[in-house]
């Protein structure tokens, strides 16, 4: 059986930031991720306070809802809240 455990590590994976109306979808860099949480680099837009994170083709990233938890210029924090 493969376990995964997530630790903080640079990852620079491509995904897409879908706003809860459904209908908007931001591409994004996350630049790390960590259990429950994640880095992320927008250029430009600006991040909502809850969004749904997706990312293409799987791994060991999760997709579902995130929270911002800090903000720092282009970059956001944001942490797992559930699955979509």
């Amino acid at each position: 059986m493969l376990s995964l455990k997530l630790e903080e590590r640079n990852i620079e994976r491509l995904a897409t930031i879908q706003l809860r109306n459904g209908a908007t979808q931001i591409d994004c860099i996350v630049a790390e991720i960590s259990s429950g949480s994640v880095r992320i680099n927008a250029y430009g837009f600006e991040i909502p306070e809850n969004f749904v994170l997706l990312f293409p083709g799987g791994g060991p990233t999760q997709s579902g809802n995130y929270k911002v938890i800090w903000r720092l210029g282009q970059e956001v924090g944001a942490r797992f809240i559930s699955t979509g």
